[in-house]
């Protein structure tokens, strides 16, 4: 089931952007935490609309059952004793994967957002080439006047000579 022309047939060839995986079930959790045991087959498809996807699972059943149906008619097997297939995990809705898509997209908004505010405060500060210039040091202040009263606090007070 698994050919380049069967899954051509199917409409999920190397070329489609519709795949569809057909194999044991081991890749699906759910099935290996089930309790029942036996010969499984788990059909997984993928395309770019749910419908799409929907299809071509369909369409994989639908050929599967054929197949086993055929397989075991050749060796004249009697018809009670046929195996059928049987949804042992039901079908889930089509859901649609887009995490690569939204992340390159939260990359692009983030880049988008850093230089275009980087672009704006290269405009804006350097718009005045004044303002470009590197930064002029304070003016050194004066020394303050000292006065001859001045005293530091807790100092004793001038000191007076009587006669």
């Amino acid at each position: 089931m698994n050919t380049p022309q069967e899954l051509a047939d199917l409409g999920a060839g190397p070329h489609s952007a519709t795949s569809v995986v057909i194999n044991d079930g081991s890749t699906s959790p759910d099935l290996l935490s089930s309790s029942q045991n036996g010969p499984f087959v788990y059909v997984e498809g993928e395309s770019t609309t749910p419908e799409a996807a929907s299809a071509v699972v369909k369409k994989a059943q639908d050929k599967l059952r054929e197949e086993l149906v055929a397989r075991q008619k050749a060796l004249n097997a009697p018809p009670i004793t046929y195996l059928s297939m049987v949804d042992v995990i039901s079908p889930t809705a089509p859901v649609t994967k887009m995490t690569v898509k939204l992340q390159l997209t939260g990359v692009a908004l983030l880049l988008v957002l850093l230089l275009g505010l980087g672009g704006a405060y290269a405009v804006t500060g350097c718009a005045n080439p004044a303002s470009c210039a590197p930064p002029t040091p304070w003016p050194s202040s004066p020394a303050l006047p000292v006065s001859s009263t001045h005293r530091p606090c807790g100092s004793p007070g001038p000191r007076t000579r009587r006669s």
